[in-house]
């Protein structure tokens, strides 16, 4: 969430005339814009990679609002686009929230979506390459701090469900649960379940059409358990993207469409 600020003075070295300047995505008082050439000072605001959209453009509209005479220009990342690009990876609007009721406990509601796959935790980082680190435990999104040169560890499944148990009898409101209980997801691609090819042609259908080189990103998501109205539900936040995707794999459990699946898990979580 880093915000740098740089105060100058216009870079005359492009060498080009006032009309053949291009001034392209979030832009206000052009005019005035085009008399900076002038000699006029400007300031520059630079965001990092993976920052908000919507933030960087709060902070845009309140300079705007609050100084009336001072122009506005740029908004783009370095990919050209708004969002899921170099600068502008990361949207509050970009997950769709969905509520699942536990209809028995914690623990047997993520022992069901763990042993069809549907839960699986992660970290990612970069090494020549965005790399993701997938683990039958728990990453948390809001995890301890972690000592320089440690590697963080994900919590066992049994943590992860006493984790929650406690969150939940906390005497504390519904978003601090959320928070308290927030694991990093990763969603199965449909080939895992090769073992039914309807079950993949029903997945597939379900997908959007999505740019290979960053598809995995659309395949991550969180996990969380709070109360509402007086029971508790198991919150899943994916990609709007995924909605039906999602749906359509509870859908594919539930028919036991995917039950071949549970004997490779279980395979996987023993070994």
């Amino acid at each position: 969430m880093t915000v740098e600020l740089k105060i100058q003075m216009p870079d005359k070295s492009q060498n080009k005339a006032d009309e053949d300047f291009e001034f392209d995505g979030y832009v206000n008082n052009i005019e005035l814009i085009r008399s900076a050439n002038q000699g006029l000072a400007c300031f520059q605001i630079n965001v990092g990679p993976s920052f908000y959209y919507e933030y960087a453009m709060y902070i845009i509209d309140y300079l705007r609002d609050s100084f009336p005479g001072l122009a506005t220009w740029g908004g783009l990342d370095c990919a050209n686009g708004w969002t899921d690009g170099c600068t502008y990876a990361s949207s509050i609007y970009r997950y769709e929230k969905l509520q699942f009721p536990v209809e028995h406990n914690v623990k047997n509601t993520l022992k069901r979506l763990t042993e069809y796959n549907i839960v699986r935790s992660y970290r990612t980082y970069y090494k020549s390459g965005w790399q993701y680190e997938y683990t039958d435990g728990f990453f948390l999104a809001n995890h301890a701090p972690v000592e320089p040169g440690k590697t963080l560890k994900p919590i066992s499944f049994n943590e992860y469900v006493d984790l929650v148990e406690t969150a939940l009898a906390l005497d504390t409101d519904s978003f601090s649960k959320v928070c308290d209980t927030t694991a990093q997801i990763n969603l199965p691609y449909a080939e895992d379940y090769a073992g039914n090819p309807e079950a993949v042609k029903l997945l597939k259908a379900a997908m959007p059409q999505l740019e290979e080189a960053h598809k995995d990103w659309y395949f991550t998501g969180h996990i969380a358990f709070t109360p509402v109205n007086g029971k508790t539900v198991c919150e899943f936040r994916v990609s709007y993207l995924m909605k039906e995707y999602l749906l359509t794999l509870f859908k594919l459990m539930d028919s036991g469409m995917i039950e071949f699946i549970k004997k490779a898990t279980y395979v996987r979580r023993h070994d």
